[in-house]
């Protein structure tokens, strides 16, 4: 309750702020793209369309403002009035990268794999800082069940761009999640979480890495640390209470990870809205299934969790916490 409230207050306090702004100047667009931002965040898609439309009309010169509309449409599911403001945002800015990538994702969410890729490509040709741009030529090759195309191309990018932290990211996670190279894995994940460790996604796939390479203390130690940020979202939040769990039980340390299971669910319970659940744990559940280390206890109770993150909905997960609460009695006992 008191995370829910902390995060409705931060973002009254954004929206006065960004009022009083566009009092001060109505044609500041960048103020227009972050009101909406913080709708979509809240899926109040309605709200964050009136806004942008509102000000294309306003200020219809703005690239970035339609590249804003038609990422919201997509997110909203209609992929038609997304096509139409993209387009209109390449007539103004021919060159723009984020165009190109909202575009991709529209081409992907709509099974043009193909074209998604060339999309993606024009996106890292305008700007090979693009981060979304890599991510996506990942999980369209990973869709196609061409990993190791996906793998060479990354490897390409990494030649040409040797420093570009989003390639290091992704070859990170196909070694992790496809291959299951745990220390390439780390490697890859270490080297963005050095050069940035304030970037929270950067920091949550190398606390994965550390547990999937058995650096179960580390792992434990910069997963309790990531759970004070407020900020997390409650897809990061139960992915670091995993994490978290799952290196004391690899430690056979019962009794602490039973006290965290115990939080997991509570908080679990807590959830009255659904979240957005883009996450799977193929990495973290080939290493716990395959590591002769691990007891059998442990084992299932750590593949438990993962089944219920990897729910299909809130409903079915809460079905399935209510199963491990009785499958392991012994956790919830009070003390």
């Amino acid at each position: 309750m008191g995370e829910t409230f902390g995060l409705k207050n931060a973002y009254s306090k954004a929206i006065k702020a960004l009022k009083n702004a566009l009092q001060i100047d109505p044609y500041y667009d960048e103020a227009y793209i972050v009101f909406s931002n913080i709708y979509t965040q809240r899926e109040a898609y309605e709200k964050a369309l009136q806004t942008l439309e509102g000000a294309v009309v306003l200020i219809p010169e703005s690239s970035l403002l339609y590249i804003q509309l038609g990422d919201c449409y997509r997110l909203s599911g209609n992929y038609g009035k997304a096509r139409e403001n993209i387009e209109k945002a390449k007539k103004l800015s021919p060159k723009d990268a984020y165009a190109y990538g909202v575009l991709a994702s529209i081409q992907f969410a709509q099974e043009e794999y193909t074209n998604a890729i060339e999309s993606a490509k024009k996106a890292i040709e305008y700007n090979p800082d693009h981060e979304y741009a890599y991510s996506l030529l990942r999980e369209v090759y990973c869709e196609l069940k061409k990993v190791d195309a996906a793998e060479e191309l990354l490897k390409a990018y990494l030649k040409k761009y040797p420093e570009n932290l989003y390639v290091h990211a992704n070859l990170g996670m196909l070694y992790q999640e496809y291959f299951h190279n745990y220390q390439q894995a780390y490697e890859m994940y270490k080297k963005v979480y050095d050069l940035d460790s304030n970037n929270v996604a950067f920091k949550e796939n190398f606390i994965e890495a550390n547990l999937t390479t058995g650096r179960f203390e580390q792992a434990y130690n910069l997963a309790r640390e990531m759970l004070k940020n407020q900020n997390l979202t409650k897809e990061e939040r139960l992915s670091m209470m995993l994490i978290a769990i799952s290196a004391l039980l690899c430690q056979e340390k019962r009794t602490n990870a039973f006290d965290e299971i115990k939080d997991f669910v509570t908080y679990y319970k807590s959830l009255q809205k659904d979240y957005e659940r883009s996450w799977s744990y193929n990495g973290v559940k080939n290493f716990v299934n395959k590591n002769e280390g691990i007891g059998n206890y442990e084992k299932n109770i750590i593949l438990t969790l993962i089944d219920i993150l990897e729910s299909s909905d809130l409903k079915t997960a809460n079905k399935k916490v209510e199963e491990l609460k009785s499958s392991y009695p012994e956790i919830f006992v009070r003390t």
